[in-house]
């Protein structure tokens, strides 16, 4: 039965590929058959006594198909992403809380926090739907690093927080030129097949 409804809604994208590879298109054109008559009835008579059955039970079968849109809808192809770990070091300690970011021009910054160690890893974020990729893209990367004084104080409430740091803005604990992509030395290659293991170690 799928086969057959699968040949009759063809996909608009690749002549002789069925919807069914992308269920997104597929329920598209599935709702589109269930809230309009179709100008040209399908001849199959399973096809077209599914399409009348649907239309009796039109919510029914809306909420069902969204559900699995939602859960196996075509997602983009994410890139490839390989593990990057490393350490911070200033005036002879490691920098503990410390954000950590390998950049590029145009790809997906990886990200990461250092710890009491000075110890990171990162991870690449991408937007809410999707998960974060363990890692970053290989490539040439230049690294920021930026770590400022916390201004919260313990038990204090989000208003008395803004009300005493009003236009306040925290102090860097490390030299700022490491902040600005634009003026950071420190750099970084991400290799496909190598180890991704950098011991960045700032200076005044």
């Amino acid at each position: 039965m799928m086969a057959k409804l699968s040949a009759h809604f063809r996909s608009p994208f690749k002549k002789g590929v069925p919807l069914l590879a992308c269920p997104a298109v597929f329920f598209g054109r599935l709702f589109h058959s269930l809230l309009d008559e179709p100008a040209v009835a399908p001849r199959n008579t399973q096809i077209r006594f599914f399409l009348l059955a649907a239309r009796g039970t039109r919510q029914t079968c809306l909420l069902i198909a969204a559900s699995t849109v939602l859960l196996t809808g075509c997602g983009p192809d994410l890139p490839k992403t390989v593990p990057v770990s490393g350490t911070i070091v200033y005036q002879g300690k490691p920098v503990v809380g410390a954000e950590v970011t390998f950049m590029r021009e145009g790809i997906q910054p990886g990200r990461g926090t250092t710890d009491e160690r000075g110890y990171f890893e990162l991870t690449t974020y991408y937007s809410s739907d999707y998960e974060a990729l363990k890692g970053a893209i290989p490539g040439d990367c230049v690294v920021k690093v930026t770590k400022t004084e916390s201004l919260a104080k313990a038990g204090e409430s989000f208003e008395e927080f803004m009300a005493r740091n009003r236009g306040r803005v925290p102090k860097s604990l490390i030299p700022t030129r490491y902040a600005n992509p634009k003026t950071t030395d420190l750099k970084a290659k991400v290799s496909e097949v190598a180890e991704n293991h950098f011991d960045f170690v700032l200076v005044d």
